[in-house]
């Protein structure tokens, strides 16, 4: 467990920290900005998102692939033609059609913020090819500092903009994009230091995008699927609901996300590459694969089912009152994002094993489950419809697609199962007092307390009988790589 332990541990160090001060601070911007003003930020950031999509023509995805330092070079430089090309475009894309852009999206408000899109679509699609470039120098402490600065340079913009100059959605959407171009500018840097040295043997541009032509040929376009899945059920949701119904997903799905964000993000980038060098040296990724899912399940499980069951309570409590419909929201989101969380890091297994077509079918199933799911509870017209078919249908395709993995990277499906079912079931029984307490009882924080006493209990008596994964959590904490087992 030592190297994907210690490049997690990196990762997770910085983005733990960003998570703490996130949860610190969003009772802050909760008050701040009205749920109306998070419902535009969500759009502008959707359309950001999609254009975003076609950065790099997916071969940022290709750099943890390289066999060689000139490969690698050759690649970045690649990238970064590509972004700058679909930046232009973007820019005259949106000056000359910005408005059927705003008629398509029904959010005519959005029209003067729309000059903002390429500078956002700039500084995602660099930072997803410095993300990319330190993961492949297993540079996982930069790539730490990277996040963390980034994202918490945008909270204190964010609380800033909101108390000197007045709430509104604008704070929100300048404080994401300064998060960005700091993440981003360590890409930057990085990349040119690259392109400046030296790289040994060279790779022309031609035969590395031959040698990668699986990445702009269909994952590319499962790239482009996945941000319309992330993008467009939002975009529905806005056709049907209220701007403030619109503000409480959008809040919810951040909050609930959160595990996804740190830990999820951060055992994606370091399993693909040591994946890739798993299976280049003994044909299977039997080890990366079990690793990473054991240490998903013991730190992720027990605060989503706490979510799922207490949201409301949470929400309230944490954010105000005016929340208490956003953790509703986050309550039936909660299993969904459990299963994405196990399934993120491990998807990168169709792509060393050079399946893309395979995420791409997954991929268009993805668009259309959810955008149904949100057209069907909007003609209903209830939002928890919609959100709970969105869960449901996620919950179905992403755990179908997590069994495909797991198999075809040479792990059985009983073996990664029965220790999710434990942690699932723990997490059930201990919390299973807090929620009686204040479903049946309405002792709010007398729940509050019952539930950290059980999550205490139920971590502790894991780690107390295991040595095994003492040693691995161990490392997970750990600043400093280990030796091999």
């Amino acid at each position: 467990m030592s190297r994907i332990g210690a490049g997690m541990a990196k990762l997770v160090a910085g983005r733990g920290a960003s998570v703490a001060l996130g949860l610190a601070s969003a009772p802050v911007i909760a008050r701040l900005y009205a749920p109306g003003d998070f419902g535009l930020y969500g759009l502008l950031l959707a359309v950001a998102g999609w254009v975003a999509a076609f950065a790099g023509l997916a071969y940022p995805q290709a750099i943890p692939l390289a066999r060689s330092r000139g490969e690698a070079r050759t690649l970045v430089g690649l990238c970064l033609v590509l972004v700058s090309g679909l930046v232009g475009l973007t820019a005259v894309g949106l000056w000359v059609g910005g408005g059927l852009v705003v008629r398509l999206l029904g959010a005519p408000e959005l029209r003067g913020w729309l000059w903002l899109v390429p500078l956002l679509v700039a500084a995602l699609g660099l930072s997803q090819v410095g993300e990319y470039l330190l993961a492949w120098q297993r540079r996982y402490g930069l790539l730490a500092a990277a996040n963390f600065g980034g994202v918490n340079a945008g909270r204190v913009l964010t609380i800033l903009w909101g108390w000197l100059v007045g709430a509104g959605a604008l704070g929100l959407v300048l404080g994401n994009l300064l998060g960005q171009v700091v993440l981003a500018a360590c890409g930057i840097l990085t990349a040119l230091a690259w392109l400046l040295r030296p790289a040994g043997e060279a790779v022309s541009w031609r035969e590395a995008a031959r040698r990668h032509a699986q990445f702009p040929r269909l994952q590319l376009w499962n790239q482009v699927l996945q941000a319309s899945a992330h993008n467009l059920p939002l975009m529905v949701f806005n056709a049907f609901f209220l701007p403030a119904q619109v503000g409480w997903f959008v809040f919810a799905r951040n909050i609930v996300s959160l595990p996804l964000q740190l830990l999820g993000a951060s055992a994606a980038q370091v399993f693909y590459p040591e994946a890739a060098r798993e299976h280049q040296a003994h044909g299977t990724m039997a080890a990366s694969i079990t690793q990473t899912l054991e240490i998903l399940a013991l730190m992720c499980v027990l605060p989503l089912v706490a979510v799922a069951l207490l949201g409301p309570l949470a929400f309230e409590l944490v954010f105000g009152a005016r929340w208490h419909t956003a953790g509703v929201y986050a309550q039936v989101l909660a299993p969904w994002i459990l299963v994405n969380l196990l399934w993120h890091p491990v998807s990168t297994v169709f792509l060393v094993r050079g399946r893309a077509g395979a995420l791409l079918a997954y991929s268009v199933a993805v668009v259309a489950v959810r955008s149904l799911a949100m057209a069907a509870g909007g003609v209903w017209g209830s939002p928890l419809a919609a959100l709970g078919l969105f869960s449901a249908g996620g919950l179905v395709l992403q755990g179908y697609m997590l069994g495909r993995a797991v198999r075809l990277g040479g792990v059985g499906l009983r073996g990664v199962a029965l220790p999710l079912l434990r942690e699932l079931a723990g997490s059930l029984a201990v919390l299973a007092p807090a929620a009686a307490a204040y479903w049946l009882l309405g002792w709010r924080w007398f729940a509050v307390a019952l539930a950290g006493a059980g999550a205490a209990g139920w971590w502790g008596w894991r780690l107390g009988r295991d040595a095994r994964l003492r040693r691995g959590v161990r490392r997970l904490l750990s600043r400093a790589p280990q030796e091999e087992d």
